[in-house]
């Protein structure tokens, strides 16, 4: 523990915070032993009036209740098992904290206890798998950001700041706190906890929820199953980097990891349900729902190789965009696109892109441009996103400081053995490390996109050839217009002049005639006006052809 952590918990913190419930560290107790009974339970929580009528309400919601609802919390422990009871309990107590510590940031906090909740459902999960103990993970799990409401109370205006700039950065939330402060949320929680009593298990678990998987690996198995969950827990699906955490860490294949998860989603859902959060109705909750069901679809479709099938649904380039998350965690990428005469790769604007992109052309030169070298060699490759040292082009530089990520992978899409785009993935370095073992799975999602892409600048060139054919139609019909306007003009021309030679001077028909000639000359300058829109010459270089 760095001198500045300790230095803020006990200069902060410890005198600021509400104290924590001390329930929560009794249930622990009680649970852990082994040997805890009904009565053991129900005397810690009736130590706290709160929490009883919490629980009581929670045991009696819809979710849960099977039959008449229970009329006291003996009856409550009865119907629905201690672990159950337990599960409540401490989630009825540490949500209570965490509503004391909201300092007016209701969306995060929101967030952030929708994401511990989950955490700690899968830390259980992960932890009845794999030996550790479930009641410690689960709340290991529950309290692993505890340290982000405390930064936030200590720090309101930055911390508000420094989240805003975590959502359009690359950097991780973690990572701007250790540069701000020299500390970070893990670090101030644990030794929270430390300095609260809590096994040391559990406190180690909080410290280090963001150790790279490398460093974990022979950690104790709750400390891992902690890390595990978080990593997981943040998208619905078990994307490439969780499929190999969850190997390394737990010695979990996918499937069994995405089993786990489903399973947490489920209960995460009945927990809510539980305490009156009523997951329908939680738009956040319902995109989650949505994505998760996107992802195993485009996974499935993509090991099966029907992917483009999904692809094709929509938006080719937004499906794409949409998959490369689902597929591999990825959520930053830049798409170029080979143009019509074979010379350039041109950036195009996404809804997620720097808006600058589409500005940006690269030379289609292996020679000129490294990016266009992996595209024109059909090479999967990194290219450093830090240009120090200045070894890249400055227009690949440029290209690359439009997208976020500490490593870049250039992956290049071709159609009939032709290269038609290149998407660049902005990647933290753990997640290059884990793409650069999906070479089949990548090359698999490059030909289906590849496919799609090269489909789409297709029907963009005929729908171009087909507007270009239709202007051309209206210039030939404008043109025969004058054509056949000309003649008829120059004869009423001619005959007013007769006209108006044929008149005396004073006579009151001169100034009918000199009216007509002025409106047949504004006529002509509107017809010579309409031949050079049609030709693209000027109105004075025709006029004088009517």
């Amino acid at each position: 523990m760095t001198d500045s952590v300790n230095e803020f918990v006990h200069q902060h913190s410890v005198t600021e915070l509400p104290a924590f419930p001390a329930v929560v560290l009794s249930l622990l107790e009680v649970m852990s032993g082994g040997d805890a009974g009904p009565r053991d339970v129900e005397a810690i929580i009736r130590r706290d009036s709160t929490l009883t009528t919490r629980l009581l309400g929670a045991a009696n919601a819809a979710a849960l209740t099977r039959g008449t609802p229970a009329g006291n919390l003996r009856e409550a422990i009865s119907r629905l098992g201690l672990t159950r009871v337990h599960t409540l309990a401490v989630t009825a107590a540490v949500r209570g904290y965490f509503r004391a510590l909201d300092q007016g940031q209701p969306t995060w906090q929101t967030n952030l206890w929708n994401h511990g909740l989950l955490c700690a459902v899968l830390s259980r999960e992960l932890a009845r798998v794999r030996g550790a103990c479930p009641e410690a993970a689960y709340l290991a799990g529950l309290l692993h950001d505890l340290g982000k409401p405390v930064l936030a109370l200590a720090y309101p205006d930055a911390y508000d700041r420094l989240l805003q700039k975590a959502e359009c950065s690359d950097v991780s939330l973690h990572g701007l706190e250790h540069r701000q402060w020299g500390l970070d949320h893990s670090g101030v929680g644990a030794e929270l906890l430390a300095y609260w009593g809590f096994p040391a298990l559990i406190t180690d678990a909080v410290r280090y929820h963001h150790q790279p998987v490398a460093d974990l690996a022979h950690a104790h198995p709750l400390v891992r199953c902690v890390a595990l969950a978080n990593l997981l827990s943040r998208y619905p699906e078990v994307d490439v980097t969780g499929r190999q955490a969850a190997a390394r860490l737990l010695d979990l294949g996918r499937a069994d990891a995405q089993a786990l998860l489903d399973v947490a989603y489920r209960e995460l859902a009945e927990t809510r349900a539980a305490f009156g959060e009523d997951a329908d109705a939680d738009p956040a909750e319902a995109n989650e729902q949505t994505l998760r069901a996107l992802g195993k679809q485009a996974r499935t479709a993509a090991l099966a190789g029907g992917l483009g099938a999904t692809l094709a649904e929509g938006e080719t380039i937004d499906n794409i965009i949409m998959c490369v998350a689902l597929l591999f965690g990825v959520r930053h990428l830049l798409v170029l696109q080979v143009d019509d005469d074979q010379e350039q790769l041109r950036g195009t604007a996404t809804p997620t892109a720097h808006p600058g992109i589409a500005d940006l052309s690269l030379p289609l030169d292996a020679e000129a441009s490294p990016i266009a070298s992996c595209l024109l060699h059909n090479r999967i490759d990194t290219l450093e996103a830090t240009r120090q040292g200045g070894t890249l082009p400055v227009a690949d530089c440029q290209v690359l400081d439009r997208l976020d990520g500490e490593t870049a992978l250039a992956l290049p899409l071709f159609s009939s053995g032709r290269p038609v785009g290149l998407l660049v993935l902005g990647l933290r370095r753990e997640q290059t490390a884990a793409l650069q073992q999906e070479t089949g799975l990548l090359r698999a999602f490059a030909d289906q996109a590849g496919a799609l892409l090269a489909r789409q600048q297709q029907e963009a060139r005929a729908l171009r050839a087909s507007r270009e054919s239709a202007r051309a139609e209206q210039q030939e019909r404008q043109l025969r217009l004058v054509t056949e306007a000309a003649n008829p003009i120059t004869v009423m021309q001619n005959y007013l002049g007769v006209l108006q030679q044929q008149l005396e001077q004073d006579h009151p028909g001169q100034g009918g005639l000199s009216a007509l000639r002025d409106e047949v000359e504004r006529i002509k300058e509107l017809i010579s006006s309409l031949e050079a829109e049609s030709t693209g010459e000027a109105p004075c270089d025709r006029a004088s052809g009517l």
